[in-house]
């Protein structure tokens, strides 16, 4: 008989991705023929690993104790007022003319997921999530006792209100999440534009429920712009309701390419001095109670970035750099894809874009016999572009199709 508890006989990590991005990187390394279209970090165009300059720089100048000492639970100060910065950019000063931020460190992105679903929300309250989406958004869910429904994302180019709304609609419960990644959504390449964000606010106003928005900006810098355009549709914010809270998921791991050293940022925006304690108090509380104390190594190095204004420059050219090398990809990508007629998802920018398929399962399986591994989603397949080059990214479309008609073919 099992000791484990009930709830946990039932986990069960459906999210396979790192497993296969492994097993794909091995592939490549044995056949370097081998496109490996499954992993989400940023790769140069000889498949090389992207370490910006600016950060080894930074990490040469670094003392041990930058790099191993326990960090505050919370990141500190310093690094509170930096993570700031990073989030709204030039804009800052314009958002606290109105409002109140409060920033707690995180192991990534994925730790300030955590922490508002488990500081927000009572047992069995629901979270919105887009119906395309990372699938470990479900995981956080069940794993803090909660339920989830999906909204669809977008429809005729433009994020789709009417079906935010009519799932909101479907909960009877006070108080819910609504888990909304932007801009660069991760698996479509979707990005909210101006009129999106109005339309949001307008409707969530028209909503009597406390709700809490998770913005999950995790690609924010690898965005049109470096993403001032979505720091832009922030200022917005400020127009919601007082029922309406409004948290960041900010992720260093992303933007500085510190995947592996687990560094990022829940933000708060209020304009209620009350909620910025409570969130400060209940947070630092679940930080220290999960897992104690965040990546000293992390905070050293954004702070290095955040606080001096020619480091930050110099970072920002080299993200430009790779940024319109992901451009070129996404277009070289899109552009053979319409000559073979592949479904893709709505693409502006971002790490991954989606091609749509009647059975994703096999068609990413079939792939791997003509040397491609993609990551196969409910409904698609979704291809990193940031992990294959610009020459890949051109003749990907003919392969995909290729097999597509190959499974045709045998039906």
């Amino acid at each position: 008989m099992a000791i484990i508890n009930n709830y946990a006989k039932e986990k069960n990590d459906v999210d396979g991705i790192l497993a296969l991005s492994a097993l794909a990187a091995s592939s490549k390394k044995e056949d370097p023929s081998v496109i490996n279209a499954t992993v989400g970090m940023m790769m140069d165009e000889n498949g090389k690993f992207v370490e910006y300059e600016t950060i080894k720089n930074i990490v040469k100048n670094l003392s041990p104790e930058d790099k191993y000492a326990y960090a505050q639970s919370n990141g500190g100060n310093n690094y509170a007022n930096n993570v700031e910065k990073l989030i709204f950019g030039p804009l800052l000063g314009e958002i606290c003319k109105n409002n109140k931020l409060a920033t707690v460190a995180t192991p990534g992105g994925s730790g300030a997921i955590s922490l508002v679903l488990q500081n927000y929300l009572e047992e069995n309250n629901f979270v919105l999530l887009p119906s395309s989406m990372w699938e470990p958004y479900i995981q956080f869910v069940k794993e803090r006792r909660l339920k989830y429904l999906t909204y669809n994302l977008y429809k005729n180019h433009k994020l789709d209100i009417e079906s935010i709304k009519q799932t909101i609609e479907k909960v009877n419960d006070e108080k819910l999440v609504i888990v909304i990644n932007d801009p660069c959504h991760n698996p479509t390449g979707f990005t909210m534009n101006s009129s999106d964000y109005d339309n949001l606010i307008e409707m969530l106003n028209g909503v009597n429920k406390k709700i809490i928005i998770l913005f999950d900006i995790s690609y924010i810098d690898y965005a049109t712009n470096l993403g001032i355009d979505t720091r832009r549709n922030f200022l917005k914010l400020e127009k919601l309701n007082s029922n309406i809270l409004v948290t960041f998921a900010f992720s260093g791991s992303k933007t500085f390419g510190l995947y592996g050293l687990r560094i990022g940022a829940c933000t708060i925006l209020t304009k209620s001095e009350e909620e910025l304690e409570l969130f400060k108090q209940a947070a630092d509380y679940s930080a220290r109670a999960t897992w104690s104390s965040p990546s000293k190594y992390g905070i050293s190095i954004i702070n290095n970035v955040a606080s001096s204004e020619n480091i930050n420059n110099a970072f920002k050219n080299e993200l430009k750099y790779y940024t319109d090398i992901l451009n070129v990809r996404a277009k070289n990508f899109i552009s053979e894809s319409k000559k073979y007629n592949l479904p893709l998802s709505e693409y502006h920018s971002g790490f991954f874009i989606k091609v749509y398929s009647d059975n994703p399962i096999l068609l990413a399986k079939k792939l791997i016999y003509n040397k491609v591994f993609v990551v196969p989603l409910q409904d698609s397949i979704r291809i990193a572009l940031s992990a294959i080059n610009s020459s890949e990214a051109k003749k990907l479309p003919e392969i995909i199709k290729k097999t597509t008609r190959e499974m045709e073919d045998k039906n």
